[in-house]
């Protein structure tokens, strides 16, 4: 079996951002090539890697971890220490790669066994929303098609070991949104000559900071923030032709979450028509809502209980979002929290690191999930 603290501490001193996990992938397959699984998938929409155990069939349930690291400056002085300037695992997507991996060997000691196979995914691209929906397009979930998929995230802020569960919305849908304005420059002492874009875009960045208010009207809960506001540059005597804003919005709703998206591009579009400025609109790194079914979490809640680990019920979603979701708007499945414990550095801050005590008893909760899963597949 592999030391999960050594291959955690490995992939940490080693990360790769999103779409360049390369190396990191290639670590990954030897470890699975060991496993002797019964077929070995790589290279699934960018450095993508899928693994089946038991057979090449549909599988009764498949896990899902992330191989990308943030560009984010490490903090911390670590003896395994990020070797890249400027990136670093600072989200535990190490961690969660090492939980997989611990998880595959689990279930390859019993793969003769197994009832239906069992699939084990791991992901590029997940920090930029792009990496579980380019998976999906693959040729390989035309057949693929598990019935159950299953995915953990570590939460700093909650007792460490502990469960976090969730029916229906666990993690917000998002997307961020890039508008540029383009008008006329003028003299900044006769500015009536000129076409400054500056008024829409501050009416523009108060309508998106607005769109939340209904939320509530609609059993949802939404946040916008407006990330980036730019218009002209530091010359005191021109009046500005160019503005950009950058946000982002968040709703535990898709329905909510498409509205507001319809209302901020109805109103880029208005209010820049109404002063004759030229405007373009981009959504950038989408995310939808992560929906887990009931009955998927009553599974994580047995493996749990059967494990000892502590559960918590969370009455809310997270307001961050994970691109899971492409998952499990897909299939039905669940995506679950792991706490890192109480006051552990918060996810992408430089001090963060992941907690090794919580490898190896999080991949034995995944071979219990994936027991829970094979004892309630459909005709097995």
């Amino acid at each position: 079996m592999t030391d999960l603290t050594a291959l955690r501490r490995h992939l940490h001193q080693h990360p790769e951002r999103s779409g360049e996990e390369k190396q990191t992938a290639q670590h990954i397959i030897r470890l699975l090539e060991a496993t002797r699984p019964a077929a070995l998938h790589r290279g699934i929409g960018g450095h993508g890697i899928v693994a089946l155990y038991g057979g090449t069939s549909r599988p009764a349930a498949l896990l899902r971890a992330d191989l990308d690291a943030l560009p984010i400056r490490e903090l911390g002085d670590l003896p395994y220490a990020s070797g890249r300037e400027g990136t670093a695992h600072l989200c535990g997507h190490d961690g969660h790669m090492s939980i997989l991996v611990g998880a595959a060997e689990r279930i390859a000691r019993r793969q003769s066994t197994l009832t239906a196979p069992v699939a084990v995914l791991f992901q590029p691209a997940e920090e930029t929303g792009q990496g579980a929906a380019a998976m999906l397009e693959d040729a390989l979930f035309d057949t693929l098609a598990p019935h159950r998929v299953f995915a953990l995230h570590n939460i700093p802020g909650h007792e460490r070991g502990a469960v976090l569960l969730r029916d229906g919305a666990f993690a917000m849908a998002s997307s961020g949104v890039d508008i540029r304005l383009t008008g006329r420059t003028s003299h900044a002492a006769e500015p009536e000559r000129g076409n400054t874009p500056v008024p829409v875009l501050l009416r523009l960045a108060h309508h998106i900071m607005a769109l939340p208010a209904d939320a509530a009207k609609h059993a949802a809960r939404a946040v916008s923030t407006i990330i980036h506001l730019a218009a002209g540059s530091e010359a005191f005597g021109t009046t500005p032709g160019d503005a950009r804003l950058l946000a982002t919005l968040r709703s535990d709703s898709d329905d909510f979450m498409a509205a507001m998206k319809s209302r901020t591009e109805e109103a880029t579009h208005r209010l820049s028509d109404a002063q004759e400025l030229e405007c373009s609109l981009e959504w950038k790194e989408e995310f939808p809502s992560v929906r887990n079914a009931a009955d998927c979490v009553a599974m994580i809640r047995a493996a749990a209980e059967d494990g000892g680990m502590p559960v918590v019920d969370l009455t809310q979603p997270f307001p961050w979002s994970e691109d899971f979701a492409h998952f499990t708007h897909r299939y039905d499945g669940a995506l679950f929290g792991l706490g890192a414990g109480v006051d552990h550095p918060h996810l992408h801050s430089g001090w963060y690191d992941f907690p090794d005590d919580l490898l190896d008893p999080a991949a034995d909760l995944l071979d219990r999930i994936v027991d829970r899963a094979l004892r309630e597949t459909p005709g097995q």
